[in-house]
């Protein structure tokens, strides 16, 4: 924020929700891309009460937003079909090709 003569105050940037000026970035540009992975995870507080939440951890930083415990208490199972769909996608995903598409070696054939 910058001061002003008129009321003290003059936005500059954007404010988050915390209050806080936004940090700008290049114009149609994507600076960063890191994988974030999803954890779930149950705790005892500080009185020893449990709470089970879905955290993510990009990079080495861990996040929660501030409604992570009552969002983690809406989950449900998905249907029986599309759980045996979904496994059968990853699965596909995640297998190693059967054979190179690119020869590496370029011997030509």
């Amino acid at each position: 924020m910058q001061s002003t003569g008129n009321n003290g105050l003059k936005q500059v940037g954007v404010l988050t929700t915390a209050g806080q000026v936004a940090e700008k970035a290049p114009a149609k540009k994507m600076t960063h891309v890191a994988e974030a992975k999803m954890y779930a995870v149950r705790y005892g507080d500080e009185k020893g009460d449990a709470h089970t939440v879905m955290l993510v951890k990009a990079g080495n930083q861990w996040y929660m937003p501030p409604n992570a415990e009552q969002w983690s208490q809406q989950l449900r199972p998905v249907a029986k079909w599309l759980e045996e769909q979904l496994a059968d996608a990853v699965k596909a995903e995640t297998a190693a090709p059967k054979s190179d598409t690119v020869d590496v070696l370029g011997s030509g054939g």
